[in-house]
C-alpha cells in the first residue's frame, strides 16, 4: 500500500490542512496520524469557514475515509463541536470517520495542570497553548493516559477519577512550586532595595541574589542555601552556637531568616508550612535562647 506523508517544516500555519483537501481526491484515505488540538486548519466551503483541530481534511469529501490515528491526543469537548459544525455541511460526515481506540484522550484535569506547570515556570515559560496537550503526551508516555478505547470499559469511571485526583495533586504540588518561587522574586526585589551596606554584608545579599536567580526552581535550594548561608556565617553561628550549644540545625535555619528581617509570612511560605507554625518555632526558639520576655527575638538574633 503506498502511502504519502505531509509534513509542515516549521513552527505551524503552512497551510498543511488546504493542501490536504486539495489532494485528497487522489487518495482512498486521509489520515492524522500525531498532535493535538491547537490552531487548527481552516477550510472554505460556499463562503463558510470550518477549523479542524482534530479531524483530517478530507473529512469534506464523501467518497474518502478519515482516520484519527493512535499518536493524536483528542479533547472530547473540542471534537463534538467539530463534528457538529461539519455535520451542518456534511450531515453523512461520520460515516467516514474512523478513530482509533488506542488515540488518548485530553482531559479537562490536563489543561488544569498545563496551567498550573506553565505558571510555575514564571519568567521561563515556553508560551503553552494551556489546552492540556502536552500534559496528556505525558501521560501517553508514562503509560497512565485514558485512551479512548477505555470508553467502552465498565471501570472507565473509576479509571478516570483515579487520573483526575493524581493530575489535582500534581497541580497542587506544582502551585506550591509557583507560590514558592513568586515569594523569592519578592525576596530578590527587597534585597536588591538595600543600600550602603558594609562588604560583608553586600557579599552576602549578592550571593543570595544570584542563589534565588539560579536556584528558583530547583529543590535543591534549601541545601544549598544552608551551604552557602553557613560558610559566609561562621562568625555568627559560631557565636550562637557558644552561648547556646543545644541549638538545632532547624533553629539556625529560623535565625538565618530573622537575621534577613523575613515576615512570619515569608517564611511560612519559603518552609511551606502554617502561621502558626513559625509562631511556635518561634516560640521554641526563643525559650532555648532564654530570652526575656521584653526581648524582641529579631533584635537578639541581629546581636551576633
Amino acid at each position: 500500500m503506498k502511502v504519502d506523508v505531509l509534513l509542515g517544516l516549521q513552527w505551524g500555519d503552512e497551510g498543511k490542512g488546504k493542501i490536504v483537501d486539495l489532494l485528497a481526491p487522489e487518495y482512498d484515505a486521509i489520515a492524522r496520524f500525531q498532535g493535538g488540538p491547537n490552531a487548527g486548519h481552516t477550510l472554505e466551503f460556499e463562503q463558510k469557514k470550518f477549523i479542524l483541530h482534530t479531524i483530517p481534511s478530507g473529512i469534506f469529501r464523501n467518497n474518502i475515509i478519515n482516520i484519527i490515528g493512535n499518536g493524536v491526543v483528542i479533547d472530547p469537548e473540542t471534537f463534538k463541536k467539530e463534528i457538529e459544525n461539519i455535520s451542518l455541511y456534511n450531515p453523512s460526515c461520520k460515516e467516514n470517520l474512523f478513530i482509533s481506540k488506542k488515540a488518548h484522550l485530553i482531559l479537562p484535569s490536563h489543561k488544569i495542570l498545563d496551567k498550573a506547570s506553565e505558571t510555575a515556570k514564571g519568567q521561563k515559560k515556553i508560551g503553552s497553548t494551556l489546552r492540556g496537550i502536552g500534559p496528556t503526551y505525558m501521560d501517553k508516555t508514562g503509560r497512565n493516559g485514558l485512551r479512548v478505547g477505555d470508553i467502552l470499559d465498565n471501570n472507565f469511571l473509576e479509571k478516570y477519577n483515579i487520573l483526575k485526583n493524581k493530575h489535582k495533586e500534581l497541580a497542587m504540588a506544582t502551585m506550591n512550586v509557583a507560590q514558592k518561587n513568586e515569594k523569592l522574586i519578592e525576596i530578590k526585589e527587597k534585597l536588591l532595595e538595600l543600600e550602603n551596606l558594609p562588604d560583608k554584608e553586600r557579599r552576602k545579599i549578592d550571593l543570595l541574589l544570584r542563589m534565588i536567580d539560579s536556584e528558583i526552581n530547583d529543590e535543591s535550594y534549601w541545601e544549598q542555601f544552608e551551604q552557602h548561608f553557613n560558610a559566609l556565617n561562621d562568625d555568627f553561628l559560631n557565636k550562637l552556637k557558644k552561648e547556646h550549644p543545644d541549638i538545632t540545625h532547624k533553629d539556625l535555619k529560623m535565625c538565618a531568616f530573622l537575621r534577613m528581617n523575613l515576615s512570619n509570612k515569608e517564611i511560612a511560605s519559603l518552609l511551606n508550612i502554617t502561621l502558626r507554625g513559625v509562631e511556635a518555632s518561634r516560640l521554641r526558639l526563643r525559650k532555648k535562647l532564654n530570652l526575656p520576655k521584653d526581648m524582641p527575638l529579631n533584635e537578639y538574633i541581629l546581636r551576633f
